[in-house]
């Protein structure tokens, strides 16, 4: 029996589905012809059908007729019409009722739309696209239509993945919507027409002048309305829409008799911060976008007004709610407030105000309070007050900071702010100082780190006071890295600062610093780690650390202004070690000045002045440099042997007094160009010593001193000079120990030297055997030679070549000059000696009657 039955149903199907082919295959001619011909009368603009094909299964039990590709352009009176096409569908499918297609009546049932884009435009000159349909203005034209076998009976019309936009651009108007799946259905009564619309959509966005709300919102939609014809009103039976888990219920009244006026009321007694953000501008929802509530919030409000232009007015509030991002643990708890939202007296955005009063809430159980303002969002007034404490580490776990790695600490604020935010961008100080803030902030063992940085700020405890856009340092202290800092002074114009990324800042301060390390500063990375249970046994280590050449990079900020009046206990910076510096330190427009500096270091006083412009890529400094007392090996230590190790720390020890005047430039690395570099130089070596100078032994084989590896001089005096690369120093003259030595010359930044020197002759060694038995046997005849020790003969000698690669020769050159002096002067002596003989033999001697009784020699004696 069930086999019989089985067979009879696939007989059944077979049968129907034969017919359903056969009357497809009869009628589709006819019915594509009559849709296409009807919907001409209809439409008064050309449709693009790309192809049309008929069915008996896409809508089973009706007949299907699909249009694919369908390009309507819209009415050709709109200016923008080939901008924004009125549709543009991927397929239209027409649903026919088979019962009335067999009785010759061509009723359509359903319209589906799938896979497109609809626009409803209104131009500059409100002509609308839309206005397509042909004005039926005759009777006969009436009848005709009444008369035709083709009938739009619509009991549902759908919508899939259509992209639906509205823009009025009169009015500076935009909707924009996707309706994924959403089914219509329509009823007509006389007069009345029954709408039901059910479905999800996706707000893109509702533009309003510059304000845009319900942006990137899913919707879901479940709406009964009626449609008077004959009076142009829709009324809003019931509106239910699904917006974040929360129902907003809609109804009221849309009147299209004249110009469009609303009057509609909304609410929500179970919302949450998602649909209140939902009614407010995106520039102010965008930052709380993806935060979620629990707990009880209220919404209701009223749009009453025309269209283009309503009144707007909500009131909110919240007791005992959360507010909490998704994705973060911490949670602000136990909100409390009481809010309103209008669009003013002007209806625009210009009017608009929000405020939240009463606000209370708690964070890791520490407890705020406080009031928020905000009017006219086009040019955006705020009035705010806030009371409490949080930390560092609660906050940025409730709202992360992109600035911030991490932070800890707690913060203690009293504050208020009242003013326009474009006052307190603004570059005229007459509108900065309209705005008002007062308070005080307390911070208390902060600790942060920045994104792009390798130094944290550690144990930062101040307290600050704001007044009128200023911050008043109280005290201030911690670490940035291992240096030291405590501030006390004035930022001015700081909250201007922190709102923008144009305004300057100028801090106004006296600077105290137990240690500074600039290699930390100038690189951006630690010299050690860090240990903040014991950061002083961490800063004595690093000053005794020898920091290698470091990737330093100097960058001032042109919106940076100090005034800075320092007083740093040790500083550090490579090689260099100084204490008690005392400096005045200035910053202006990428300008740094630098007055009164003094430092303790490399046993002696260090003075120096300088300024350093930072404007562009290659920096360029100048200054003025005294040094008093300080050791000459520390120097060239200190200063890493000035890039050479031809004469060095090692061979060198003294006290030098010195004053310089230099410029030289530096890139943004501050590695020194050193075509640029000039300087000149007095200086003076006091208790000097030249200690195994490599040049010095190599003349010691042409002098009578075997100890010239160890050379102790007297003070010495000169002027040098650093020009073109190169260093020159004039010949001065260095009494030393074993004698008298003349010195000068020039050494280039490519280590040529040039040096000359003159060495007095009674020193030359006697090489030869001949020569030691010549001056034996004169000393044997005469006895000791005796030497003229006023101005004894000379040998020059030159030290030519690179430092690497040199030779000690005979300086003929200087030696023919000598001579030639000599001559000069020895016939000068002999002129003299000459004009003074012959003065002799002009005198007269008168002879004494007296006279001397010479004892006779031995060989008259009788």
């Amino acid at each position: 029996m069930l086999k019989k039955v089985i067979v009879w149903i696939a007989a059944a199907i077979t049968l129907v589905s034969a017919a359903l082919v056969g009357i497809t295959y009869v009628y589709q001619d006819q019915i594509v012809d009559r849709l296409v011909r009807e919907l001409n009368q209809y439409i008064a603009t050309p449709v693009q059908v790309k192809h049309i094909t008929v069915s008996a299964w896409r809508t089973f039990p009706d007949i299907a007729v699909s249009f694919e590709q369908i390009k309507i352009p819209g009415h050709i009176g709109s200016t923008q019409s080939l901008e924004f096409p009125l549709a543009d569908i991927g397929r239209m499918d027409f649903s026919f009722n088979l019962l009335s297609l067999l009785q010759g009546t061509y009723e359509v049932e359903k319209i589906v739309l799938s896979n497109g884009r609809v626009n409803l435009l209104l131009d500059a000159q409100r002509n609308p696209n839309y206005h397509i349909f042909r004005k039926q203005s005759t009777s006969e034209d009436v009848s005709s239509l009444q008369k035709n076998p083709l009938h739009f009976q619509l009991e549902q019309v759908h919508l899939n993945n259509i992209q639906v936009r509205y823009r009025d651009i009169s009015r500076n108007q935009h909707v924009l919507a996707n309706a994924h799946q959403v089914a219509a259905s329509l009823n007509v009564v006389g007069e009345e027409y029954t709408i039901a619309v059910n479905g999800a959509l996706e707000s893109q966005y509702i533009e309003v002048g510059e304000d845009r709300y319900f942006v990137e919102q899913p919707l879901s939609v479940n709406t009964q309305l009626l449609y008077y014809n004959d009076r142009q009103q829709l009324a809003i039976a019931s509106a239910a829409v699904g917006l974040h888990d929360t129902q907003l219920n809609i109804n009221g009244l849309i009147d299209h008799a004249g110009e469009t006026v609303l009057d509609l009321k909304v609410e929500a007694s179970q919302s949450n911060i998602a649909t209140l953000l939902s009614v407010l501008p995106a520039s102010l929802a965008r930052p709380w976008h993806y935060y979620r509530t629990t707990g009880d919030v209220y919404l209701k409000g009223s749009i009453h007004g025309p269209a283009d232009q309503p009144a707007v007015q909500f009131l909110f509030g919240s007791q005992h709610a959360s507010f909490f991002h998704p994705e973060y643990q911490q949670k602000l708890e136990n909100i409390q407030l009481n809010g309103s939202f209008t669009n003013g007296t002007e209806r625009t955005s210009r009017t608009a105000e929000l405020s939240l009063k009463n606000i209370k809430a708690t964070l890791d159980g520490e407890q705020l309070s406080g009031d928020l303002l905000l009017r006219n969002f086009r040019d955006l007034y705020l009035e705010t007050t806030f009371q409490g404490s949080f930390s560092m580490q609660s906050f940025l776990a409730f709202y992360p900071l992109p600035q911030l790695q991490w932070a800890q600490g707690m913060i203690t604020a009293d504050v208020f702010l009242q003013g326009k935010i474009s006052d307190l961008k603004s570059s005229e100080l007459r509108r900065r100082r309209q705005t008002k803030s007062s308070g005080t902030i307390a911070v208390n063992d902060i600790s942060f780190a920045l994104q792009r940085s390798h130094l944290p700020f550690q144990q930062l405890s101040g307290a600050f006071q704001v007044k009128d856009n200023n911050l008043t340092i109280q005290r201030l202290s911690g670490y940035v890295g291992h240096s030291h800092f405590s501030l006390k002074g004035q930022f001015r114009n700081a909250i201007a600062y922190a709102l923008t990324q144009t305004h300057p800042i100028q801090i106004d301060a006296s600077l105290r610093s137990d240690f500074i390390d600039l290699d930390e500063l100038l690189s951006g990375n630690l010299s050690t780690a860090l240990s903040s249970e014991n950061m002083a046994r961490n800063t004595a280590q690093d000053w005794q650390m020898i920091t290698e050449k470091q990737p330093y990079r100097l960058e001032i900020s042109p919106r940076l202004a100090l005034n800075f009046e320092c007083d740093v206990q040790r500083l550090k910076f490579r090689r260099f070690r100084g204490r008690n510096l005392q400096s005045k330190l200035s910053v202006q427009e990428q300008r740094v000045r630098i007055r009164n500096l003094s430092v303790h270091t490399a046993g002696g006083q260090a003075y120096a002045s300088a300024f350093v412009n930072a404007q562009h890529e290659t920096i360029r400094a100048e200054g003025k440099t005294r040094l008093d007392g300080m050791h000459v090996d520390s120097v060239f230590y200190i200063f890493e042997n000035f890039q050479q190790d031809f004469l060095t720390a090692q061979h060198l020890k003294g006290e030098v007094d010195a004053t310089s005047d230099w410029r030289l430039n530096l890139n943004r690395n501050l590695s020194v160009q050193y075509p640029s570099l000039s300087s000149e130089t007095y200086a003076t070596i006091r208790k000097g010593q030249l200690n195994s100078f490599e040049p010095m032994q190599r003349i010691a084989p042409y002098v009578d001193e075997a100890q010239l590896d160890h050379l102790r001089f007297d003070d010495i005096q000169n002027y040098i000079r650093i020009r073109n690369q190169e260093i020159y120093i004039p010949t001065m003259l260095v009494h030393s120990n074993l004698s008298d030595i003349q010195i000068g010359g020039t050494h280039t930044f490519n280590n040529h030297i040039d040096y000359r020197f003159e060495v007095p002759m009674r020193s030359i060694h006697l090489r030869s055997a001949t020569a030691r038995e010549r001056v034996a046997r004169r000393k044997k005849d005469f006895g000791e030679i005796a030497q003229d020790d006023a101005a004894p003969m000379k040998l020059f000698l030159k030290a030519q070549g690179t430092v690497d690669d040199y030779k000690i020769s005979y300086d003929l050159p200087a030696a023919k000059a000598q001579l030639k002096e000599n001559l000069v002067e020895e016939k000068q002596e002999l002129k003299q000696v000459l004009k003074n003989k012959r003065k002799a033999h002009s005198y007269e001697v008168e002879l004494s009657d007296e006279y001397l009784d010479f004892e006779p020699s031995p060989q008259n004696r009788p």
